[in-house]
């Protein structure tokens, strides 16, 4: 089984994904707007065929889906809370990932040690999809941290 994250917008979905897939070297692997649904497919009424029916992307086995949502965002609309979270390799590719997905969003903890990790931060990015980048300390580690207290 697999789990993969499937986000939804209103209507910025292929500028969030050509960033996330900037930012995360990543790649997308499949991006089909309103307008390439074959012909006798059932559309929503109100949809936008220049907006994004489904895209994904991939890196290192991870995989991110989304689309946009067939409604304008009203007034004062918050889209659900829910987090992505990357796990990285290095303290440097967590700060560098946290600082450029960031940008324009709302940091909630800025990149940091902690007990848990070598590099964490949260965040909201300029979309409004939270984020969480880790730099995750060893088992060891962590182990050694937490018989401290």
């Amino acid at each position: 089984m697999k789990f993969t994250p499937y986000v939804m917008f209103y209507g910025d979905c292929a500028e969030a994904f050509a960033f996330y897939a900037k930012v995360l070297e990543a790649k997308i692997i499949r991006q089909l707007r309103f307008s390439q649904a074959p012909a006798g497919v059932a559309m929503p009424p109100n949809a936008d065929p220049d907006k994004i029916m489904h895209v994904a992307l991939e890196k290192d086995g991870f995989r991110l889906m989304g689309g946009d949502m067939n409604q304008p965002r009203s007034e004062g609309a918050q889209p659900p809370i829910y987090w992505v979270s990357i796990s990285v390799a290095s303290v440097e590719e967590a700060q560098r990932i946290a600082k450029e997905l960031s940008e324009g969003g709302k940091m909630f903890m800025p990149p940091g040690e902690t007990f848990f990790s070598r590099q964490f931060a949260m965040f909201a990015d300029r979309f409004s999809l939270h984020w969480m980048v880790d730099c995750p300390r060893s088992a060891e580690e962590l182990d050694a941290n937490l018989s401290k207290s």
